[in-house]
């Protein structure tokens, strides 16, 4: 849809990617991501609040659950939603919430096999 606005971002995964099935078959992988803003403060960095976004990729789902984890440093392209909804305790709750085009795991000490473009 024209209009909806694109982002791009760096964060880590919250949880390892979970794929669901909709009814007519199409795998989707859902998953959150952490971004943690920082800003410079004289030879200090500092923490700004962790930013949550949920997740969801349509497109090589299968292939992105079989291969990213919790922790893992991701890059994601997709369009950006902000939702509002009622939590459990009847409060109001928003979620951003990005349908991605592309996530791409950043090698890290941690990972170093990104023999893929990403998914």
């Amino acid at each position: 849809m024209a209009g909806e606005p694109t982002v791009t971002f760096t964060g880590r995964l919250g949880n390892d990617p979970e794929i669901h099935f909709t009814q007519s078959g199409r795998a989707v992988a859902n998953c959150s991501v952490a971004v943690t803003p920082r800003t410079k403060d004289g030879d200090n960095w500092i923490d700004k609040d962790t930013l949550w976004f949920r997740v969801s990729l349509w497109r090589n789902a299968e292939p992105a659950v079989n291969e990213l984890q919790k922790g893992d440093l991701v890059t994601v392209t997709g369009k950006l939603s902000h939702n509002l909804y009622e939590s459990k305790d009847g409060g109001t709750k928003s979620s951003l919430e990005v349908d991605a085009d592309y996530i791409g795991l950043i090698p890290t000490e941690k990972k170093t096999n990104a023999d893929g473009p990403g998914w």
